[in-house]
């Protein structure tokens, strides 16, 4: 019979932040429309290092698809990545489909990989998650005071509160966040005048 008090093995988490990231953003705008094969090149970097990937989209195939040419540790390595879409207010938002069946926004490459993969398919997590216990006082504090810095960035990026007589995805995130981390309320107050000025304008 198992013997149910014996644990788990555990599993060896990787760190988000000493992965490369292929962002949907890292590409043309609107590729999905395109209507022939669009080639390019992009430079990823993660701190001092950096790879260079060519790339070709076919969004005019069957099954839309990216396919990507790097070199990792002296091999010339190739992946297909295909994509998948939704309709949204503003036309159609392309994901990336991992080869898990997941739709994602960003592929990592990890640490000696030779493939970009969804984060559940690289068993990563983040520093913050790694490192910091909650149970504690000041780990509590540290963790406050690093959701309040990524609000203070997400603030930064609204360029537009609404279009369309409808939340930006931008706005809406940050008002997510703001309700979800439980920020103070002079924060709260802040946030919601820069929004209000932004409508304005």
């Amino acid at each position: 019979m198992e013997n149910l008090s014996e644990k788990k093995p555990k599993i060896n988490k990787y760190l988000v932040e000493d992965c490369y990231k292929l962002k949907l953003a890292h590409f043309p705008r609107g590729f999905l429309h395109f209507k022939e094969i669009r080639r390019g090149e992009m430079v990823l970097i993660r701190g001092l290092s950096y790879i260079k990937i060519g790339y070709h989209i076919k969004s005019c195939a069957d099954v839309p698809q990216i396919i990507i040419n790097f070199k990792r540790n002296n091999l010339s390595l190739s992946q297909c990545i295909k994509l998948e879409s939704q309709v949204i207010h503003f036309g159609l938002r392309p994901y990336f489909f991992c080869s898990c069946g997941r739709r994602c926004n960003v592929l990592y490459l990890r640490f000696r990989g030779f493939k970009f993969l969804c984060r559940r398919c690289n068993n990563l997590t983040y520093t913050l998650c790694a490192t910091i216990n909650r149970k504690t006082r000041n780990g509590e504090l540290f963790y406050r005071f690093n959701r309040l810095q990524k609000i203070c960035d997400m603030e930064t990026r609204v360029k537009r509160i609404d279009y369309n007589n409808k939340f930006t995805r931008k706005a809406k995130g940050l008002m997510n966040a703001v309700k979800k981390w439980q920020v103070n309320d002079d924060v709260k107050t802040r946030i919601a005048e820069q929004l209000l000025y932004l409508k304005r304008i």
